[in-house]
């Protein structure tokens, strides 16, 4: 008889999702990583998902609640979340959830999701003394024109002998209409920078935007209303450079508005330290920009360069690790498939798109097959997690979808995907298997078929 030796197949190595599926973590134990930070910035894969909108609300009902902030930051422009900070602190009684938010993407804030929290923080807000009010604030710049209604009205009422004055100083911008990216090609060509002759005059004349409240004038809603105008006055400056970095070939536009979001997000911890002493914040906004950036990676054929290579414009994301690499925390938000409400493109009108699957050798497909795994349809992946954060270093870099208000379903690839170790980039992962999309206020709200976490249980 012959002896023939058994060769045993070896064991298959264990896949990331293998690795990950045991450490994956119900979302309400988030709120364990929110204690003792002053900034919680929590982001979104799409700028249209209603599961990612209706958590991030969870969450941050419940650190308002429990004092933990004072102010909570959106990406949204500066002139829009005034109005709506003066709505939830009390200082006005115009409903904007209804009937503010005008301007694309309409959806984005003008939704079920929002509204129904925006209501609750005016009411939760109600029993509380107005140092204690939690306030609302923008921090994006798309708001040019807006903001320079905003301080001819206020100069209307306050500073009427210099009116003339401060309108003639916008003039420039009427040789391009309302259209601040005209403008912006129009400066970029001819190097002219509309304000920058009249930066003294500007100022001498609005000085009044700036002027601390005087003794009789110093309840927390004068110095809100006081910072408001004023800030409205500096976004005029930073908009405009915006705008014009999308023609100049030395500056980068999406620099120029991260830098912004950080500046104004500064000077509003700033003011609620001055107002309320307690200058901890939430910011909601997208994955690209709470996400640090010095972790993605993206390809540029242009530039000859490979997925592997270093290739990124910071974000808001990176500038907060870099000045509060303790005191911050950065909570992504990710899903597989479902419906999102965007547009086909940048202008029209939202529609609910299906998302199609990831792409293979994604953060988002690793997450789909651990929720298959564990039965779980929504989890939270810790990255500070020893174990976690081991698992995804081995694996490396990922694929990482990001769609914005534009999907484009049939381009994805190139349009909604880099490369990123997601470890790095995020403190923490909050995923979602199968999504709905945010419903605007003019369509009827149905009910999600997904119970979203309460956040009730704070251990």
């Amino acid at each position: 008889m012959l002896n023939i030796p058994f060769f045993s197949h070896p064991a298959e190595k264990p896949t990331l999702a293998d690795s990950l599926s045991s450490h994956a973590l119900p979302i309400h134990q988030s709120l364990a990583l929110c204690r003792g930070k002053d900034i919680i910035l929590i982001g979104e894969e799409t700028c249209g998902t209603r599961e990612f909108y209706e958590t991030r609300c969870n969450l941050t009902k419940k650190l308002i609640e429990d004092g933990q902030i004072s102010g909570l930051c959106l990406e949204g422009d500066w002139p829009d979340i005034c109005a709506v900070h003066r709505f939830v602190t009390l200082m006005s009684d115009s409903d904007v959830t209804t009937n503010g938010f005008q301007h694309f993407p309409t959806w984005s804030w003008k939704n079920h999701s929002v509204r129904k929290f925006l209501l609750w923080l005016r009411e939760h807000n109600r029993r509380l003394t107005p140092e204690k009010r939690c306030g609302v604030f923008g921090i994006d710049l798309f708001s040019l024109n807006l903001s320079m209604q905003a301080i001819i009205e206020h100069m209307k009422k306050c500073e009427p002998s210099h009116v003339n004055s401060v309108t003639n100083m916008f003039e420039c911008f009427d040789r391009c209409g309302s259209d601040p990216v005209q403008h912006g090609l129009t400066a970029g060509l001819t190097n002219d920078i509309c304000l920058a002759a009249s930066v003294p005059a500007f100022t001498r004349d609005t000085d009044s935007l700036k002027a601390p409240p005087s003794p009789t004038s110093s309840s927390v809603s004068s110095r809100d209303e006081a910072f408001m105008k004023e800030m409205n006055k500096k976004q005029i400056h930073e908009a405009e450079e915006y705008y014009r970095s999308m023609f100049h070939s030395n500056l980068s536009s999406w620099e120029v508005r991260d830098n912004n979001m950080f500046n104004m997000l500064e000077r509003i911890r700033e003011h609620l330290m001055q107002t309320r002493n307690n200058n901890r914040v939430v910011v909601w906004s997208h994955n690209s920009h709470i996400g640090d950036s010095r972790h993605a990676y993206i390809y540029h054929p242009s530039m000859n360069t490979t997925p592997l290579q270093h290739t990124h414009e910071l974000n808001l994301g990176q500038l907060i690790r870099q000045k509060y690499p303790s005191n911050s925390l950065l909570i992504g938000q990710l899903c597989y498939t479902g419906e999102v409400s965007a547009a086909p493109s940048y202008g029209a009108h939202s529609q609910s798109i299906a998302l199609n699957p990831p792409l293979k050798n994604s953060i988002e497909d690793v997450c789909h097959t651990i929720a298959s795994k564990v039965g779980r349809h929504q989890f939270m992946l810790d990255c500070h997690e020893s174990h976690t954060r081991n698992a995804l270093q081995q694996a490396g870099q990922l694929l990482e979808r990001g769609v914005g208000v534009v999907y484009h379903t049939n381009a994805e690839r190139q349009n909604h995907y880099f490369h990123a170790n997601v470890e790095q980039q995020f403190d923490a992962l909050f995923y979602f298997d199968q999504t709905n999309p945010v419903v605007p206020l003019d369509m009827i709200e149905p009910p999600l078929s997904e119970r979203m976490e309460t956040f009730a249980i704070t251990a």
